[in-house]
């Protein structure tokens, strides 16, 4: 019974680790993540003339990585259409409060007007294609 209990206790031990090594900054990953126009507003993201798709995002997040190429490939599909912006939420914890960001990666599709929708979590390509779509409209 004892055996049990201290190999519980280590397969816990071991899940702990591993969960909470991924929260730890990493150099080679910050410079993994492309950055497609750094924000550097303190409080705020500027609303523009054009619709902005502004990605919130954190230089150790895997799924943020994984998102990444694919607003690049936007960004160019889309070049004087939508404005596309990037926002470390550690370098920028007030915009990641103004948005209220829980989890990342979090997109946030905005209007001229300054009206905007939040999806949180990695977004398939076709799902971003689809929601600039109606930033346009």
């Amino acid at each position: 019974m004892k055996t049990k209990i201290k190999l519980m206790l280590a397969v816990i031990a071991a899940v702990v680790f591993v969960a909470c090594s991924g929260n730890v900054k990493n150099e080679q990953a910050a410079e993994e993540v492309a950055v497609v126009e750094d924000v550097q507003v303190s409080d705020t993201v500027a609303v523009g003339a054009k619709p902005k798709v502004i990605d919130l995002y954190a230089t150790w997040c895997g799924p943020c990585k994984m998102i990444a190429p694919i607003l690049e490939e936007l960004e160019k599909e889309y070049a004087g259409k939508v404005v596309f912006e990037k926002v470390d939420i550690d370098e920028n914890r007030a915009i990641a409060e103004q948005y209220q960001v829980e989890a990342i990666p979090t997109l946030i599709f905005m209007k001229p007007d300054g009206t905007y929708e939040k999806k949180v979590g990695f977004m398939e390509k076709d799902a971003i294609k689809a929601e600039i779509a109606k930033l346009l409209e």
